[in-house]
């Protein structure tokens, strides 16, 4: 099993063999599509044992015991029963796509510096 309550960051490889949780890919493609390539990537294929309509309830399975989901870091404050959270190493890759959303017609100078500096960083 998984060792809890280290501030160790976990190797992806260390969850080959567990069954995972994942939002469905058709309301979440690239998360669903990142966690699969990162797997490839450190050696193998992850069984898939549930696919979730809602990240939330992710998290309420792994609760039941039905496997381990990868999600953002910033889920971990949503405090549910028995689950743990374990930072994945940096290494593995996982990042998730992301959207600006923005006012549109945006005048106020700040926004505008901001979604410029956005705009050249994801080139």
């Amino acid at each position: 099993r998984l060792a809890v309550g280290t501030k160790s960051r976990l190797p992806l490889s260390a969850l080959e063999g567990e069954t995972f949780i994942l939002y469905r890919r058709p309301l979440g493609p690239g998360l669903y599509d990142a966690i699969i390539a990162a797997c490839q990537r450190a050696g193998y294929s992850p069984r898939i044992g549930q696919e979730a309509p809602r990240m939330l309830a992710t998290l309420s399975l792994v609760a039941a015991g039905f496997g381990v989901t990868l999600i953002p870091a910033s889920m971990q404050r949503i405090g549910i029963d028995g689950v743990a959270y374990r930072a994945v190493e940096r290494k593995a890759g996982l990042v998730a796509p992301l959207n600006l959303a923005y006012r549109r017609g945006e005048t106020a100078p700040a926004a505008c510096r901001f979604i410029a500096l956005a705009r050249r960083i994801a080139r």
